[in-house]
């Protein structure tokens, strides 16, 4: 019977950990102060966490996988305040609960290990998610940074202010106007264009960007009219963005069938499973 309600567990937590910690932000972007949910776990996780910081910091192994995270909190700017040891000390605090839990429910040794490593792993699967979805969120709105700079520019306006004036439309919890704020402030600190584009290319680190920033780039350095430009590559990139969209979406019901059935296969021995076993000593 103990077998049967651990199996259950197991299916019913990775089942969870898949639909609800797998798309942690929600449709519309938010930075991660304000993302709900699982958010207030993970904030209280953190700060469950910060007495084990002093010793990660002593760790030659905790500033190692802290080095691994690192890149993922500075690229969301350390959501929630947290740094990368901070991040570490709570894949502890969850490794701790989760295989305490295995033990309890009469897991061995290699259930427990399973769990604990699932627990670990947590912080980094977490920021994985958060950043691609940061990630997308910049790809949707630059077919809209490059159409009003289109605009714009055939207004009259100059690089700079183009951009300025579409950054200051854009909601400050917004990645991309914080990257836009990141470029501006290059700009302003008497740093070439070019260069600034460069960086901020850099840090969006997105390959269906790469062919729209060096085509930017190039029309600064030749001359070329930008605005044709930008109007051409915002109905490019809105065209990859809709095949995108539909391949999304013919995938969408084959990832929920996995972790749907994890958690109809644990209900169903959880419901079952003692029928099952008083049915077998009938017999």
């Amino acid at each position: 019977m103990s077998g049967l309600l651990l199996v259950a567990l197991i299916c019913w937590a990775c089942g969870w950990l898949v639909l609800t910690l797998g798309p942690v932000v929600p449709p519309r972007f938010a930075h991660p102060a304000h993302i709900h949910g699982e958010a207030r776990t993970l904030r209280f996780l953190l700060a469950l966490a910060a007495p084990l910081r002093p010793q990660l910091d002593r760790s030659r192994a905790g500033a190692a996988v802290a080095g691994r995270l690192r890149p993922l909190v500075e690229e969301l700017d350390t959501p929630w305040g947290a740094s990368a040891a901070d991040w570490c000390a709570a894949g502890l605090v969850l490794a701790g609960l989760l295989g305490g839990i295995a033990w309890l429910a009469g897991g061995g040794p290699v259930v427990v290990t399973l769990a604990a490593a699932t627990g670990a792993a947590m912080p980094l699967l977490v920021l994985r998610d958060l950043r691609n979805e940061r990630r997308r969120m910049i790809l949707r709105g630059f077919p809209d940074l490059l159409d009003a700079q289109a605009l714009l520019l055939r207004a009259g306006l100059d690089p700079l202010h183009a951009l300025e004036r579409f950054a200051q439309a854009r909601d400050g919890a917004d990645p991309l106007r914080q990257e836009l704020d990141r470029l501006l402030g290059l700009l302003r600190s008497g740093v070439r264009l070019t260069d600034a584009l460069a960086h901020f290319e850099a840090r969006l680190a997105l390959d269906e960007l790469r062919g729209v920033m060096a085509a930017w780039r190039q029309g600064i350095e030749s001359g070329a009219p930008l605005a044709e430009l930008f109007a051409r590559n915002a109905a490019e990139l809105r065209h990859r963005r809709f095949e995108r969209a539909e391949q999304a979406a013919a995938q969408a019901a084959i990832r929920l069938a996995g972790p749907l059935l994890m958690i109809f296969g644990a209900v169903l021995l959880i419901v079952l499973g003692p029928l099952i076993l008083q049915l077998g000593g009938l017999f």
